[in-house]
C-alpha cells in the first residue's frame, strides 16, 4: 500500500510502480550511456519534485551542460551540482528544501560510504539514484557489495541498452536508451 510516483507510462512499464523513496544503481563501462539515462530519469522526476543531480564525475563541465542541451531536458526543477564531498552536497540539499530526489554520478568519483548515503537519504526523505563504474568486461559494478542490497533497482547499461537486473517494483526488462532520447526529443 505504498504511494507510487506518477511516472509517464513508458517509464512505469520499464521500472514498475516506484515509490517516491527508492534506491537505484546504474552501472556500465564508459560510453554505455549511464549519465544519459540518469539525466533522462532526473528530468522525468523533475516534473514531480526538485532533483539534485550531483555531477561528481564531470562536474558542471561543458560535457554535462551539452548533454542536457542535446537531450532537451532543461527544467527549472533540475539542479546540477559539482559537489565533491558530502559536506558540499548537504549544503546544496539544504538550499533545496522541497528536493525529493538525489542523483549521484558516480559513487566512485564522489567517494561516499553507503552509511553516509543512507543517512542523507533518511534525513532528507530522498529517492536516490547512483551510477557506478563497471569492471573491465562490464558484467559487475565496482563498489561495495552491500550497495546491491540497499537499492531497489539495478540497471546495467551496455552498448546503449538498459538491462534491469533487479527490481522490487516491477519487471526485469531491457530497452534501448537511444529510443528514450528520441521519444524525449520528439515530445518536447
Amino acid at each position: 500500500d505504498m504511494e507510487c510516483m506518477p511516472l509517464p507510462c513508458e517509464w512505469r512499464e520499464r521500472l514498475g510502480r516506484i515509490p517516491q523513496r527508492f534506491g537505484m544503481l546504474l552501472f556500465g563501462v564508459p560510453g554505455s550511456l549511464k549519465t544519459t539515462l540518469l539525466l533522462l530519469l532526473a528530468f522525468v522526476l523533475s516534473k514531480i519534485s526538485p532533483v539534485l543531480f550531483v555531477a561528481a564525475e564531470e562536474g558542471q563541465s561543458n560535457s554535462v551542460i551539452e548533454k542536457i542541451k542535446r537531450l532537451e531536458i532543461q527544467s527549472t526543477n533540475l539542479f546540477v551540482s559539482s559537489a565533491v564531498n558530502a559536506t558540499e552536497m548537504l549544503a546544496d540539499l539544504n538550499k533545496l528544501p522541497n528536493c525529493k530526489f538525489l542523483f549521484l554520478d558516480s559513487v566512485q568519483a564522489f567517494n561516499i560510504s553507503l552509511i553516509e548515503l543512507s543517512q542523507i537519504s533518511e534525513q532528507f526523505g530522498l529517492g536516490v539514484a547512483v551510477s557506478c563504474h563497471a569492471v573491465k568486461d562490464g558484467s559487475l559494478y565496482r563498489g561495495p557489495a552491500d550497495l546491491a542490497h540497499w537499492v531497489d533497482l539495478i540497471i546495467r547499461c551496455e552498448n546503449g541498452v538498459a538491462n534491469v537486473q533487479k527490481n522490487r517494483f516491477g519487471p526485469l526488462k531491457s530497452w534501448k536508451i537511444l529510443a528514450e532520447i528520441e521519444n524525449n526529443v520528439s515530445a518536447t
